[in-house]
């Protein structure tokens, strides 16, 4: 299996500063859509965040919770079995190159060795990275799809924003490729205008940058938390199969193990025939 190492995108805007937000022009999306967006956007944070009121701290966060266990566009972003005693949080951003890394390379083997077995939990939650306000609107519009077809059409989104990532967030024609993409699960241009007018999607999105960045104290993408502590992605599969272990279950066999030592015996030298 392959492993993450330690790089990630990070956040030039730290999110308790103020963010600068400059409105788009996403060809033709609507004017008014947009300016929307950017309002909504600048109200993620002020020149300053208030410290928490420890009061109300836990009020809050069980508040946060319930919000999460939400099915479509409110809760959580899951794979695997909501009931298995492991978590997996993976914090990322659509517009991140090393989280696009991680979803083509990484996560593959994770899912097949650890979530498809139903041992783990894996959690998407965002943390948008420059370009920031295009993170954002992948980020609600995969959200909006959830509403549709669940969590299963959430990560269908995904997965086509990580694959065409640099043709939307870095391309001369965003609108119509994020079309593309979101066609897959049914959202024509009428859906999106309505989506990118959805001010509560991007409090969750919020919400889950401010837990982050307070809680966990991450400070890039992608980052990750395993049974709410902060891990090394370095670390990821190591740690996934002590917390599984840990917790009483088994992990299969990684098949890149297998393969690396079938070619260790094909080019040891004991096997070579003589003259």
């Amino acid at each position: 299996m392959k492993v993450i190492g330690a790089r990630m995108c990070r956040r030039h805007n730290p999110f308790n500063r103020s963010i600068k937000v400059v409105v788009m022009k996403l060809n033709a999306f609507p004017f008014a859509a947009m300016a929307g967006l950017g309002l909504f956007i600048a109200g993620c944070s002020g020149a300053e965040t208030k410290a928490a009121d420890p009061a109300n701290g836990s009020d809050q966060n069980a508040a946060l919770e319930a919000d999460r266990a939400r099915d479509g566009a409110l809760g959580d972003m899951v794979l695997g079995n909501p009931d298995a005693k492991v978590t997996l949080i993976e914090y990322a951003s659509f517009t991140c190159g090393h989280c696009k890394g991680f979803h083509e390379t990484v996560l593959p083997g994770l899912k097949e060795r650890f979530v498809e077995t139903g041992q783990v939990k894996f959690i998407f939650r965002e943390m948008p990275t420059d370009p920031q306000q295009l993170s954002y609107i992948a980020s609600v519009l995969a959200r909006c799809a959830a509403d549709r077809g669940g969590d299963a059409a959430f990560f269908a989104v995904a997965d086509g924003l990580f694959a065409n990532q640099r043709q939307w967030a870095f391309g001369n024609e965003p609108k119509l490729e994020l079309l593309k993409i979101t066609n897959q699960v049914g959202m024509d241009e009428a859906a999106i205008d309505t989506c990118l007018q959805r001010q509560e999607i991007v409090d969750v999105i919020n919400a889950n940058v401010t837990e982050a960045s307070e809680r966990f104290e991450v400070r890039g993408t992608p980052s990750f938390v395993l049974n709410d502590e902060k891990l090394n992605p370095a670390n990821l599969n190591e740690a996934l199969t002590a917390a599984v272990e840990a917790a009483g279950g088994t992990v299969p066999a990684d098949p890149a193990d297998s393969d690396a030592s079938d070619k260790e015996l094909k080019t040891d030298p004991t096997d070579e025939t003589g003259d």
